[in-house]
């Protein structure tokens, strides 16, 4: 089968100059190429909207327009089809700018090769070809995490309520037949069941919360750290009880640009994980510390607790990724996964640093102008 001819479209007001480049075009095999000229954007516009044009060769110096300009109006009206940007002799500055807001590649006027003239054709449909390929890709793939995230809350939300049934019925048999009807081993499978449904509670409640994270537009209000700060702590009073674990906060933390559920998610879940994963005769001790820097706010909570191992620092972040059985540590494997997804969402970055059996710290920093 024959191959479809690439169409260039030349606009440019200097007649000589087109001529020059249409024979340049002529000589071309590979890829083989048809062409059209035609001297202002008006006639441009009107002919691109007609479709069926592969590249377009643009003089930045037009009667109606002048550098930069003339291509943000092509680009911006044309974005799906590659252009070459032409500036004048000696100004090559306007040319990588060019590049810069979006050309494929640019040729200084009267210093232009035949050889130089091809190479940019090819480079100029290779790089667009590979770039098209990558955003089909990649909305694909933002395609596929929204069916994916999607499935993911469905099914967790169905599976709460007969959850519930289990759990409910099961501590109904408990409290009423425990002692009067249960043998040792009956008693067993009874707490195993109350138990694994209680993790299967956990892991449901994290799967939602993770699948949120991300659904539907970012809502930017100001947040107080102080008061969130205080409000978390309190949700945690009873596991800070059972741990015996302290949790110093100062009173100077700022008020953030950012987003409070998501916010509060990351938090929650750093605090929660201080308390958990500590030596089991040391108890848990917390700090969190501030910083302003110049277009982030980074805070850092430090623990005492049992460490990360160096090669598991990029594994943690993953869905279902634990270090530990649940006898030793009881979790789901998901929380972290929750607290970079909430961060990326909003435009930051989290980092760790770390001694194995001395503590963690965890450094977030939230962008004092969000993604919205």
């Amino acid at each position: 089968m024959e191959k479809k001819a690439t169409h260039v479209l030349i606009i440019d007001d200097n007649y000589d100059d087109a001529k020059k480049y249409q024979e340049m075009l002529s000589t071309m095999t590979s890829p083989y190429t048809t062409n059209e000229h035609v001297s202002t954007l008006i006639k441009a516009f009107s002919r691109l909207k007609k479709g069926g044009v592969d590249l377009i060769l643009l003089d930045l110096f037009l009667p109606e327009s002048k550098s930069i300009k003339t291509l943000n109006k092509t680009h911006d009206r044309f974005s799906t089809i590659p252009i070459i940007a032409l500036t004048r002799f000696g100004d090559e500055d306007t040319g990588v700018k060019a590049v810069g807001e979006g050309a494929m590649d640019y040729l200084v006027k009267g210093d232009i090769t035949k050889n130089a003239f091809i190479r940019s054709i090819r480079y100029s449909l290779e790089r667009h070809r590979v770039e098209d390929a990558e955003r089909k890709i990649a909305e694909k793939l933002r395609h596929a995490n929204a069916e994916l995230e999607g499935f993911t809350y469905s099914v967790s939300h169905d599976l709460r309520a007969p959850l519930r049934s289990i759990i409910g019925f099961s501590e109904i048999i408990d409290k009423r037949y425990r002692d009067r009807k249960l043998d040792e081993k009956g008693q067993h499978y009874l707490n195993n069941i109350i138990q694994a449904g209680k993790q299967m509670g956990m892991l449901i409640d994290d799967l939602l919360d993770y699948s949120r994270v991300g659904q539907g537009g970012l809502s930017v209000e100001s947040v107080d750290l102080n008061e969130l700060f205080s409000k978390i702590i309190k949700g945690l009073t009873s596991k800070i009880s059972e741990t015996k674990g302290t949790i110093h906060v100062p009173d100077d933390l700022p008020v953030i640009k950012s987003n409070a559920t998501l916010v509060t998610q990351i938090f929650s879940n750093l605090l929660s994980n201080a308390l958990t994963f500590h030596h089991q005769d040391i108890p848990p001790v917390i700090e969190l510390t501030h910083e302003d820097l110049s277009h982030y706010w980074s805070i850092t909570v430090s623990d005492n607790g049992i460490g990360i191992p160096t090669e598991h620092h990029e594994r943690i972040f993953k869905v279902f990724q634990r270090l530990h059985t649940q006898d030793e540590y009881v979790g789901t494997g998901i929380g972290l996964s929750i607290v970079k997804k909430a961060i990326q969402h909003m435009g930051g970055n989290i980092s760790l640093d770390s001694t194995p059996g001395k503590g963690t710290s965890f450094t977030i920093k939230f962008p004092k102008k969000p993604k919205v």
